[in-house]
């Protein structure tokens, strides 16, 4: 295991020695049986260096010499996954084989890992991968991954337990809740990569408002109120890549609902999420050509973050309102 290990974190450096052709014709072919390996660890690392390999495989070479190349004048993937607004020449093999292999097969399989190291780094990827692609296809390759996970393990209906008693839940019941959080976090992630990237912001808010926006939301009324904290945590994140009455009519109205949950986990979670979303709605703002639509965001700042930041404050519960300090 240990010497698969180390050839496993070596696979982004070899395909960026190896170039594009090789990459795409031996290191891929490999992958698939790395991601059935036993050991959880393997897998994790596997998902780690697949954006490097993504990269390698669908982006030609700059045509300079010296620019973006290393000493054996092959593609610094590195480069461009820290420039993601660099313009791109890509090859319709390798393009081919991110989408339908490494996407289709590989990291919408690995996001549903039972672990959830090899979940964290399979969404790291898919989300450094989203600003890779073409903006034009993120909402029928990458979304639908989180999308599906959510819908395959929704919430069971309400019980009819009385409130606060301690139910056990099974296994699968578990397992599911934690693909529900993954799903949470991941449509989080790709909202606020997108967001920061002004060259593909306002292409992206229209199906972050009919898509992402509803899949969140959802999550926010989640039985299981580990799931709702998730909720909490993606809602600035997914902020700024929505129009402006997304924002005010649907995302800080639940905002609202989530700071008044009935758990004190949930109530502390939006607390630590204030300057978040404060910083959010400053940065939309920003963002907006019209002046009325500038004023409206600020307003909704002052009018309906100031208000819960005073209640939690007050909070009945000890650990909400010592949260609350150390955010002021």
């Amino acid at each position: 295991a240990l010497q698969r290990l180390v050839h496993v974190k070596m696979l982004g450096e070899t395909a960026e020695l190896a170039g594009m052709q090789d990459t795409q014709e031996v290191i891929v072919p490999l992958l698939s049986s790395l991601m059935g390996d036993a050991e959880s660890v393997i897998r994790q690392h596997l998902a780690a260096q697949l954006l490097t390999v993504c990269v390698v495989c669908m982006l030609k070479p700059p045509n300079n010499e010296n620019d973006g190349k290393n000493s054996r004048g092959l593609l610094q993937a590195k480069d461009w996954i820290v420039h993601p607004e660099w313009p791109k020449d890509y090859d319709e093999k390798g393009y081919r084989i991110v989408t339908e292999i490494i996407v289709g097969q590989l990291l919408s399989k690995l996001i549903s890992d039972v672990d959830v190291d090899v979940r964290r780094a399979a969404a790291d990827a898919l989300t450094g991968l989203s600003l890779q692609i073409r903006v034009e296809d993120i909402p029928h390759l990458i979304l639908p991954i989180p999308l599906q996970l959510a819908n395959d393990n929704a919430a069971p209906p309400p019980s009819n337990n009385p409130p606060g008693a301690q139910v056990k839940k099974t296994e699968a019941e578990q397992q599911a809740e934690e693909w529900r959080m993954t799903s949470a976090n991941l449509l989080a992630e790709l909202g606020g990569a997108v967001a920061e990237q002004a060259h593909v912001q306002t292409q992206v808010t229209d199906w972050a408002t009919a898509h992402l926006v509803p899949a969140v939301l959802g999550f926010t009324t989640d039985s299981s109120f580990r799931v709702r904290r998730a909720a909490a945590q993606a809602l600035p994140r997914i902020l700024g890549a929505c129009d402006v009455d997304t924002v005010t009519e649907k995302i800080l109205p639940s905002f609202q609902t989530l700071s008044r949950d009935e758990l004190y986990r949930v109530r502390k979670s939006t607390g630590e999420c204030l300057v978040d979303m404060s910083r959010s709605l400053v940065i939309l703002a920003q963002h907006q050509t019209e002046r009325p639509n500038q004023k409206r965001l600020l307003e909704a700042r002052r009018s309906i973050l100031i208000p819960i930041a005073d209640r939690l404050i007050q909070d009945e519960h000890k650990l909400v309102r010592q949260g609350m300090m150390q955010f002021l």
